[in-house]
């Protein structure tokens, strides 16, 4: 709720009043008194009697008097501060909260520390909840059901509330809102007929990405999970992980997501139980016409590379990025594809001969993710696993000197010298090219071998301008997932680096556009404004 809304509920919580009152009290134009007033009826927290508003007689304007006897109301309906008391109303651990609001650890443990404070939370063990006040509880309750009970059919049933809410219908049953979820299944290419309607409230775009993450809301049962994955094998060419992420980051399903990525490769989720078991999947898959095997291991990659290896006509030196890496330094057990990595266009013509010669072909279709990697040609094979060759850059940024000297030897097969990048820079990488599986990849790297942040954040700091500017935002973004989604504590000082640069960066950007609306710009780049004038005072 807005502060000038929050201000004039207070006033009316004292006594009823005029709108020139209101306007005089809280120093602002009829007009805008009107609109806050205006805005606080729609909500149901105020009524209008000829010429004099006053708190609604309804069970919530009711409740809104008896808890700001005792409480600072503001506490409880400021910023963000409702949404997360909402979430309350069951005992979670801040982590989950992190999950549930898509609000960053910092806004997060500020609104805890500020409820805690105020006597309106308590901490119990690992979890927080709201103290023990039936009142309280109440108001909280009805602040939930003020958000979306108009739109909410008696027949229906709420699957999820944020910023927009997911039910479930009879089938056949029109609802507020537009179909979504498994109801979209069949405009997607997978013949699937659901028991029930899944509407989305308000209406919002429809596309692959927004059935995925719905669905997975949606899913009750294993079966219904495992078609999720279905359909994400289905439409694996068009779907952009990156974009079906940002959408799952204020739902409960961030990790689902994740695990659903894995578990199409046969590579191990955080949580397999919430599938079909492998073969129940093969088989399902089966009836879709589709055809999956688990990703290949080592031995059996190693003799891939071997194959064409032996077509190098001169000595080639690669570099080893990503899940092949991982899978040689015992990270992971598998991966679906190998990335390569060349110094010189010379030696891409090498490697592309060799593997066209050992039966390779050039890829025809590239997902959005690929298409973010920018490898400068994708290969594959009806047998092995897939080659993603890139030269001097992944994803705009380039293997700096820095790296191939903390490189170390792989292993060598005739003519070809394969060396692991660093656990360091395979990491930094994953966390700037966001490809299917790369957060869940620079997770285990941090969680099983450890990683030197400072080298990190010394390599991402000197990206040249232009490419550090594109980069931040994602960098910033995966690293508050690292925390959301798996609980992987980065250093406060090298978040605050990184987030500093993206607020620079956002605001050196609407500065570029010709914005200079200092409020606008702030809440662009979520700032404070003294910030953004500190900056523009700066710029020359």
């Amino acid at each position: 709720m807005k502060s000038t809304e929050i201000e004039a509920l207070k006033l009316l919580t004292m006594s009823p009043a005029r709108v020139e009152q209101i306007a005089a009290k809280l120093n602002l134009s009829r007009s805008q008194s009107y609109r806050v007033l205006n805005s606080l009826m729609r909500k149901g927290f105020v009524e209008k009697v000829d010429d004099t508003y006053a708190i609604g007689r309804n069970p919530l304007g009711k409740a809104i008097v008896e808890v700001s006897s005792r409480y600072n109301i503001s506490k409880i309906l400021e910023g963000s501060t409702a949404e997360i008391l909402i979430h309350l109303l069951t005992p979670r651990k801040s982590g989950e909260l992190l999950s549930l609001t898509g609000l960053s650890q910092t806004t997060v443990g500020r609104v805890l520390n500020t409820l805690m404070e105020s006597g309106i939370v308590r901490r119990k063990g690992w979890n927080y909840q709201i103290v023990e006040d039936e009142n309280l509880r109440h108001l909280i309750v009805l602040l939930k059901q003020a958000r979306w009970g108009h739109v909410v059919e008696p027949e229906a049933r709420v699957l999820f509330s944020n910023d927009y809410i997911i039910k479930a219908v009879p089938r056949g049953l029109k609802a507020e809102g537009v179909l979504t979820a498994f109801s979209r299944f069949k405009e997607f290419n997978v013949d699937y007929i659901p028991n029930r309607d899944y509407y989305v409230y308000p209406s919002t775009e429809i596309d692959a990405e927004t059935v995925l993450v719905h669905s997975l809301i949606a899913s009750e049962t294993r079966m219904e999970r495992s078609m999720c994955a279905v359909f994400f094998l289905v439409n694996s060419k068009t779907i952009d992980m990156m974009k079906a992420r940002k959408i799952a980051r204020k739902t409960p399903v961030t990790v689902l997501l994740s695990d659903l990525e894995n578990y199409v490769s046969g590579l191990p989720c955080l949580n397999p139980g919430l599938f079909l078991p492998w073969d129940e999947f093969q088989e399902l898959c089966r009836l879709y016409g589709l055809q999956v095997t688990p990703a290949p291991k080592m031995d059996d990659i190693i003799a891939g590379i071997a194959g064409w290896a032996k077509m190098l006509d001169r000595c080639i030196t690669a570099y080893l990025l990503g899940g092949i890496n991982m899978v040689i330094r015992g990270l992971k057990p598998a991966t679906k594809d190998i990335d390569i990595l060349v110094q010189s266009k010379e030696d891409y013509e090498t490697v592309e001969k060799a593997l066209l010669a050992a039966g390779y072909e050039r890829a025809a279709e590239w997902t959005p993710g690929d298409r973010r990697a920018q490898p400068t040609n994708i290969f594959v094979h009806r047998s092995m696993p897939r080659i993603d060759l890139f030269t001097e850059t992944v994803s705009r940024v380039k293997i700096s000197e820095s790296m191939t000297e903390r490189a170390n030897l792989g292993f060598g097969l005739g003519n070809l010298k394969a060396m692991l990048l660093h656990t360091d820079d395979v990491a930094l990488l994953k966390l700037l090219t966001a490809r299917e599986r790369d957060l869940s990849d620079a997770a285990e790297i941090i969680r099983l071998h450890g990683v030197s942040w400072k080298t990190i954040l010394e390599e991402f700091m000197k990206l040249p301008k232009e490419v550090l500017r594109e980069k931040v935002f994602l960098m910033f973004e995966n690293m508050e997932d690292l925390q959301r989604i798996y609980g992987i504590k980065v250093p406060r000082s090298v978040l605050a680096t990184v987030r500093k640069t993206a607020v620079d960066s956002a605001i050196e950007q609407q500065l570029e556009k010709g914005e200079t609306n200092v409020a606008r710009i702030a809440e662009l780049a979520e700032t404070h404004p003294a910030y953004v004038r500190k900056r523009m005072r700066e710029k020359p």
